[in-house]
């Protein structure tokens, strides 16, 4: 089964991109872009926060939400050289540091997660146009085969679906599953093979305490059997990637260690996650990581604190804005980067100066 990246296909996703790309040829054309950037940006930075690229039609269960194509992120970063003063890692939190303003129209480019797609699609792009970059990695993932729980559910609940297509007479084992691991309300989606409602719903997981993920993920693994195997393009990069991009120039920093979301956990939890994820990237990479970025975006004053006492110069937030050096160190703004949103230059530079 093969996932499908970028721009929605219904008829309301086509109205809605039409819609927001005349408004951002519209605002472009008429210099209110350029006014934007001079006055938002004006000792401020914009963080752009990157997760996978992939081009259409490719095998993933990511969310669209986190995926842009490799020939939008080469233009993205060749529209960035042109127009933005582009920062390494090293050179964002010395103005974070020191309290020095950033420069007009200043930049830092980061990856979550360290998929296998930044090393074979973005790395030979950031390389190539020399621009700066820094990856956040979930330590347990990397040189692994696992795959994040959002992935593995949303395929094995597609699976499910398919074969609830084929043969209906899965539906009443389907429902006991579904009853059991607090998944009953994406029966209506599983029986219409609605991917999109799947996955939305999949990710609005993430803050659902009343559901556990490992638990929907086994008992969907013992329904399926054999068929739970399918595969996927959904992997990690290794550390031999991980130690090249660096050899390179790659900054690199912590992204957790099993990428948990560290508001749900304990302050002894947190400080494992974190201890673990430096300690490892010390020992892979000979590099003792000043930078993280919560895990699912997932933070609060509790966790920011433990952070800092833990050592670290920055942390980074999914939180939409533009960072000053005079805002918290521990709570750093991104502009969240994806295809539907950014598909064109005027889409792009909307979505970067927060328009759209």
């Amino acid at each position: 089964m093969t996932g499908n990246v970028g721009t929605g296909t219904s008829a309301r996703d086509r109205v809605v991109y039409s819609a927001k790309w005349a408004v951002a040829q519209t605002l472009h054309r008429s210099g209110l872009l350029a006014l934007r950037r001079r006055r938002a940006l004006h000792h401020r930075a914009v963080v752009l926060a990157y997760h996978r690229l992939l081009p259409k039609g490719a095998d993933t269960w990511s969310h669209p939400g986190i995926v842009v194509t490799p020939a939008t992120f080469e233009r993205h970063m060749r529209l960035l050289q042109r127009e933005f003063r582009l920062l390494t890692l090293r050179e964002f939190e010395h103005h974070v540091t020191t309290g020095i303003p950033f420069e007009p129209s200043s930049c830092l480019v980061t990856f979550d997660d360290g998929w296998i797609d930044t090393y074979t699609e973005a790395w030979p792009i950031l390389r190539g146009l020399g621009v700066p970059a820094v990856v956040f990695l979930p330590t347990r993932y990397i040189g692994s085969d696992a795959t994040f729980w959002q992935e593995r559910l949303g395929m094995l609940l597609c699976i499910a679906s398919k074969i609830l297509r084929e043969d209906p007479s899965f539906r009443a084992q389907l429902v006991d599953a579904l009853r059991d691991c607090g998944l009953a309300q994406f029966l209506h989606s599983l029986e219409s093979y609605n991917r999109s409602a799947i996955l939305d719903g999949v990710r609005g997981l993430k803050l659902n305490r009343s559901v556990t993920p490992s638990e929907a993920i086994d008992r969907l693994n013992r329904l399926l059997g054999p068929r739970a195997l399918a595969e996927h393009g959904d992997r990690f990069m290794t550390w031999d990637h991980v130690r090249e991009m660096v050899r390179g120039g790659l900054a690199i920093g912590v992204h957790g260690h099993t990428h948990r979301i560290l508001s749900t956990l304990s302050d002894e939890d947190v400080s494992g996650e974190l201890e673990m994820a430096r300690a490892i990237i010390n020992q892979e990479v000979g590099q003792l990581a000043t930078s993280m970025s919560y895990p699912n975006g997932g933070w609060d004053d509790r966790v920011a604190e433990r952070v800092r006492a833990m050592g670290f110069g920055v942390a980074f937030s999914m939180q939409r804005g533009h960072p000053a050096v005079t805002d918290s160190a521990y709570s750093i703004c991104r502009m969240n980067i994806h295809e539907d949103v950014t598909g064109s230059d005027a889409l792009f530079r909307a979505r970067i100066l927060g328009v759209l």
